[in-house]
């Protein structure tokens, strides 16, 4: 069936697979790249619904036509020159696999970014359901943290500020484990006991009063290889123990009031 074919108010609805494929090629470059949204009225199913977890929350939940157009406006907005281009399309029975790269100057506020002037591009990958001519469900997984990168709003890679962001969620994870590990001597005094690491009575004090996270992960068990108590405790202010060492790439440590140091 040739494109001509497809266009008008009543064109027959796509049947095959193949007729599914040249109409979600169409559907992905044209509704983006010129904003035909006759195009989403004539495919998009009332119902229909678009999977991408990259999307605002707002836009999450929209249905059908009016939500997709939604959704192409956003990016249109934001990058004015945008050109999306399909690279490959895989069609099956009642659904098309399309694989495609998009680029464009953010000119324009996206989803609370301030516009950067940045000539972006990132690729992805589409896959659209179909039911009696029509999309009714699909779902998309594209490069979202490259284009945060692009845009500033990610650090960009191997830089100090995702070490320190990397930095940040091993503390994270190790104050939850910590405290995981010591619950048993909170709930149950200095009588109780540390799975594997016997009496709560070597905490030196209630854990309640257990300030110092280093000191929280070498009772735990789960202090950085390496790390003896004496290294440690040359680490942690004698009035205010707040500094986390912790099995990293770098070495980074981690404090509350000296801020952020490679070792």
């Amino acid at each position: 069936m040739s494109s001509d074919a497809m266009t008008g108010p009543g064109a027959a609805a796509s049947t095959g697979p193949a007729d599914h494929a040249n109409a979600s090629r169409r559907l992905l470059e044209q509704s983006f790249n010129d904003g035909n949204y006759a195009l989403i009225d004539q495919f998009v199913a009332p119902d229909a619904l678009n999977h991408d977890p990259a999307l605002p929350a707002q836009l999450r939940d929209l249905r059908g036509p009016d939500g997709l157009k939604r959704i192409v406006t956003m990016y249109r907005e934001a990058f004015p020159d945008l050109r999306m281009t399909v690279d490959d399309v895989v069609a099956s029975e009642d659904k098309v696999v399309l694989r495609w790269r998009s680029e464009g100057t953010h000119r324009g506020e996206l989803a609370g970014l301030a516009p950067t002037g940045v000539h972006g591009s990132v690729t992805g990958i589409s896959i659209d359901k179909w039911k009696d001519g029509k999309i009714v469900d699909a779902w998309a997984e594209w490069n979202n943290l490259g284009l945060a990168r692009q845009l500033g709003a990610a650090p960009p890679e191997g830089s100090i500020g995702e070490k320190i962001g990397m930095g940040l969620q091993w503390v994270t994870v190790a104050r939850k484990a910590c405290r995981a590990v010591l619950l048993p001597c909170m709930e149950g005094g200095s009588g109780g006991s540390l799975p594997g690491h016997g009496s709560c009575a070597r905490l030196r004090g209630p854990p309640q009063s257990v300030r110092s996270e280093i000191q929280c992960l070498r009772v735990a068990g789960l202090a950085a290889p390496g790390t003896s108590s004496a290294r440690a405790d040359r680490r942690v202010p004698p009035v205010r123990k707040s500094w986390l060492t912790f099995p990293h790439p770098g070495r980074l440590v981690v404090s509350h009031t000296r801020g952020v140091q490679q070792s």
